[in-house]
């Protein structure tokens, strides 16, 4: 699967002493202590009777709604949300809230549609004699959208009319599908993106109407006049009066409270029908998104159209669901941006515009498109999904079958043998966890003598079942079988499966090798002894189980390690408490560098422990050592050996057990390794020496930011007169946690709880440098807070590791800054 469009990181330096302020718009608040706002109307035109749908905050039953001077009663459903029908009014008005001595007004806030003589036919809609609009009747609610190829029986035409719009599908209207920034102060830039606006001669923000900057088909720009609160963007084009959408001035101390940047970076095309779609997006917020973000009060959703169907090229008819953040998203991008994705949408078999948008605490929405919302939304550059119809199921076929294992039997006549397994493979049917029901197995042995020339009259077969507690450790798509085998007669044999779909008529015959063909050259071996003769004890499998691999300092504490064995008919959970008979199990330590030291054995003891995990465990045993940290540096191998009762040496035991086939392998070719490296502790002294200030600092929840929370570093003929970075500081933390919890976990000894902070460097001052660390509250209370300084090991030795130099208050050896957080809305 490729992503059609490559991720897009954006990246924002704050590179001044002071350090990046990030704060929202409160308007859209709704929090107890918020003043009566009225943030948004939808829909923005209409005219008398038409349902308006008010947003906001402090909304109280009771509250009163003025289209201009026509006033009423508004159904207030929530404190942030109320919906009125519009009185009758004409033109543009504001509309305002009222409610006790409070008032909110948002500017030019809706239009008044233009009254028609045409009227409606039975299915509800008519058009307006100019042949251009096209108006919804039903239950007296009146929206005027653009009919691109002109009327027909009183109705939009579906097909372009040979006598005013030749060319099939270019429409010669008007059309806005977007605008952005949708926020700002004045002076800023404001573009307004669609169709057919070369024309424009006017871009009005509320009353206040100004010359287009610049003017093209696709695009027009202005620069936002003097303004205040919000306001209708509109364009005036062909004496027709078109709106964008709101406007928010800002005032100085206010940031845009929408997102910066988005993008539509992969969708998957075709999808059969009944799949979920795929759809990823990409957006990027200061301080709310990436890896230190608090992602808090982002929304993203995605849109769908009909590519054929009328009006795709609107925004407002496309349908939106819910997207979801995906938590898992990794990689450079992911230290800036946050990504959105689908998770259970299925769409009928068609083609279809897709897109999607983004809120921060519910204000404006920001499109995006595949090329990001840099350069506005454009439906050319959304990208296009085709959902195929699904292709009727194909007759079923075993693909793949195998022998799993074990890869020897050793048993007693008139006795079982442990389970022999078989997995299979059927395209669309089997899965572990909902087998294929159509799917039979069986089980076959063979003597040795006539497996060297095949004939399968000669083969005895019994009947597998299904294995219903495989996990799909091996493959999730297979299905597993087992059976056990029972022989009267001494003697060597060989053992086969075989796998059938429609009903035995026909069978996929299975090695350990997976030919699929009727082979026994790599089946599985059986050996039958008589009760006089026993079966002979030694190892058949092994491996080291874990770990795999180590990372260790000198001086720590041994580390346990796992191996596991087989031995048939011996080792396995059915076999009580007592441990194989004669069965000896010991690690073996080697040095990477003969220099480092002698290779040393290590006996282990059988873990009786292990045996209750019976879906690991049902045939094999586990053992363990405690391994000791060798107090040289250095790389060193560890294997696993083991002896059954009849070996006659030690078989040694690698970390994947079987070779690429899948078959026992006793030897070194992987190892299990360790990495013995020694700390390199650095101490405050009069050379090198750290601390912070203030010691208190205050702060308020929400989006409000911690600034100037300052550490010094001082570092002896390093640091003096440095003020860019000095290759022996890694990274400048700050380190932050609720001050109840402080005292009950030391910075030094464990910093799991804490949350932290990097600290950015931001020059010299004297003979020290400072870094300034920023932090975000959520939760008002007091907090300990401390800064760490990771500094680079000696270059010259890399089997030391450095711990992290503690700075405390003042410049002492101890001692936690306070920070006290108050709630955003206290009084």
């Amino acid at each position: 699967m490729k992503r059609w469009q490559n991720y897009v990181a954006l990246f924002i330096a704050c590179v001044a002493l002071q350090g990046c302020a990030d704060s929202s718009d409160d308007s859209t608040a709704g929090n107890d202590g918020a003043k009566l706002t009225l943030s948004k109307v939808t829909p923005a035109n209409g005219s008398k009777g038409t349902v308006v749908a008010l947003e906001g905050a402090k909304f109280e039953q009771g509250m009163e709604v003025c289209f201009a001077n026509a006033c009423g009663k508004a159904e207030v459903t929530s404190a942030t949300a109320a919906k009125i029908a519009a009185p009758e009014g004409k033109g543009t008005v504001d509309v305002c809230v009222k409610s006790g001595s409070e008032q909110s007004c948002l500017s030019n806030a809706f239009i008044y549609a233009e009254s028609s003589t045409a009227t409606c036919n039975a299915d509800g809609v008519k058009c307006s004699d100019d042949k251009q609009s096209l108006i919804t009747c039903k239950d007296k609610v009146e929206t005027t959208k653009p009919c691109p190829n002109g009327c027909e029986n009183n109705a939009c035409r579906t097909n372009p009319d040979p006598g005013t719009n030749p060319d099939p599908g270019q429409s010669t209207s008007p059309a806005i599908t977007g605008m952005s920034p949708v926020s700002g102060k004045s002076g800023t830039e404001v573009t307004v993106t669609g169709n057919n606006l070369e024309a424009t001669s006017k871009v009005c923000f509320g009353l206040t109407c100004v010359d287009p900057k610049s003017k093209e088909k696709t695009s027009v720009k202005a620069v936002a006049p003097d303004g205040t609160g919000i306001v209708t963007i509109s364009i005036k084009i062909n004496d027709k009066t078109i709106n964008a959408g709101n406007f928010t001035y800002l005032v100085d101390t206010q940031e845009a409270n929408v997102v910066d940047w988005c993008q539509l970076t992969y969708v998957e095309t075709p999808v059969v029908e009944g799949t979920p779609i795929q759809a990823y997006a990409q957006v990027y917020k200061a301080g709310i998104t990436g890896k230190e973000g608090t992602h808090a009060g982002l929304e993203g959703e995605f849109g769908y159209i009909k590519l054929n169907a009328e009006g795709s090229s609107d925004l407002s008819n496309y349908r939106w669901v819910k997207a979801v953040r995906n938590d898992k998203f990794q990689g450079e991008a992911a230290q800036n941006n946050d990504e959105f994705m689908l998770t259970d949408l299925k769409l009928d078999v068609d083609d279809y515009r897709v897109a999607y948008r983004f809120s921060l605490n519910k204000g404006e929405f920001l499109y995006c498109d595949g090329n990001g919302s840099q350069d506005g939304f454009s439906i050319e550059k959304a990208p296009v999904i085709s959902v195929k119809e699904k292709a009727p199921d194909p007759a079923k076929t075993v693909a793949w079958c195998q022998i799993i294992g074990p890869d020897s039997l050793r048993s007693e006549v008139g006795k079982d043998t442990e389970y022999v397994y078989a997995q299979a493979y059927v395209e669309g049917c089997t899965n572990y966890q909902n087998n294929c029901a159509d799917l039979k197995a069986q089980i076959g042995y063979v003597t040795a003598a006539n497996a060297n020339a095949p004939d399968e009259s000669k083969v005895k077969w019994a009947p597998a079942v299904l294995n219903d507690k495989y996990d799909g450790s091996i493959g999730e798509n297979h299905d597993e079988f087992m059976a056990k085998l029972k022989s009267d007669e001494p003697g060597e044999y060989k053992v086969v499966y075989r796998m059938s779909v429609d009903d035995a008529k026909t069978w996929t015959y299975c090695d350990a090798q997976n030919n699929n063909t009727f082979s026994y050259a790599e089946g599985t071996t059986w050996n039958v002894t008589s009760p006089e003769q026993p079966a002979t004890k030694i190892v058949d499998w092994c491996e080291i189980h874990y770990p795999k691999a180590i990372e260790a300092h000198v001086g720590d504490a041994p580390t346990t390690v796992y191996g596991r064995v087989h031995v048939a008919d011996c080792t396995g959970a059915d076999k009580g408490e007592v441990a194989c008979d004669g069965l000896e199990g010991r690690l073996l330590l080697k040095p990477k560098d003969p220099t480092t030291g002698e290779s040393k054995t290590y006996d282990a003891t059988f873990n009786l422990g292990a045996r209750a995990n019976t879906s690991e465990l049902a045939y094999n045993d586990e053992f363990m050592v405690d391994l000791p940290i060798p107090e040289t540096a250095g790389q060193y191998e560890y294997f696993y050996q083991f002896k059954g009762k009849d070996d006659t040496e030690w078989k040694s035991c690698n970390t994947r057990g079987v070779d690429a086939d899948g078959k026992p392998v006793f030897d070194e070719s992987a190892p299990g390794t360790l990495s013995v490296t020694v700390k390199r502790k650095f101490e405050r002294s009069n050379d090198l020496n750290c601390g912070f200030a203030p010691d208190l600092v205050t702060a308020v929840t929400g989006n409000t930011v911690v600034n100037n929370v300052s550490a010094g570093l001082y570092w002896k003929d390093k640091t003096e007169g440095k003020g860019a970075a000095i290759p022996e500081v890694k990274a400048m933390t700050m380190y932050y946690i609720a001050q109840d919890k402080a005292a009950e976990k030391p910075a030094e000894t464990n910093l799991d709880e804490w949350s932290h902070a990097v600290a950015v460097l931001s020059g010299n001052v004297g003979k020290n440098q400072i870094f300034v660390a920023n932090a975000t509250f959520d939760t008002a209370g007091k907090y300990a807070y401390v800064f760490a300084v990771d500094l680079v090991s000696d270059p010259g030795n890399a089997a030391e590791v450095p711990e992290k130099l503690f700075c405390y208050k003042e410049w002492k050896e101890s001692g936690y800054g306070e920070i006290e957080v108050t709630a955003a809305n206290a009084q």
